[in-house]
């Protein structure tokens, strides 16, 4: 597990695997092992603070692969401005559906809640270009598509 901008090695990345369920972390010098893990296809998820979270799916792995090489992004924080068709904030619960465009992306739901001016927020998307579907039962959906910088991101969603 390396840093995709220093390619320096990265501790303490927890790795999962959803089905069968299996765990792990990487050590100081990156390197991780899971012990027991029968051949198969796989989504694996990848969490570690300051990195956008990243989710594998459908990862194919053999019984001759030893080695499954891994580079992390800097994460960057999503931060939503959320309207009503009338310009008023939308308050409470939140769907985010998130939907990469691009090698290093991948798709994902995610409940979000929006504060009484509207600002919800998400951490640790990795950078890059994404379909965001967001969207709240009884008000309305919205679809926006934007660029994802490392760092603070706001983007303004009304919901139709």
């Amino acid at each position: 597990m390396r840093d995709a901008t220093t390619k320096e090695p990265i501790a303490a990345v927890l790795l999962r695997i959803t089905r069968p369920f299996a765990e792990t972390s990487t050590g100081p010098d990156g390197v991780y092992r899971f012990r027991d893990l029968k051949p198969g296809t796989f989504t694996m998820s990848l969490l570690k603070d300051g990195y956008g979270a990243r989710h594998l799916l459908e990862t194919r792995i053999g019984a001759d692969v030893r080695t499954l090489d891994i580079e992390l992004d800097r994460a960057a924080t999503l931060h939503l401005r959320v309207t009503d068709r009338s310009g008023s904030p939308v308050v409470g619960r939140l769907y985010l559906g998130v939907i990469g465009r691009g090698d290093k992306t991948t798709d994902f739901g995610a409940g979000v809640v929006a504060d009484a001016q509207g600002h919800a927020v998400y951490r640790q998307i990795v950078p890059g270009s994404y379909d965001l579907i967001v969207s709240q039962g009884g008000v309305g959906e919205a679809k926006v598509e934007t660029e994802i910088a490392a760092g603070e991101n706001v983007v303004r969603v009304r919901l139709e």
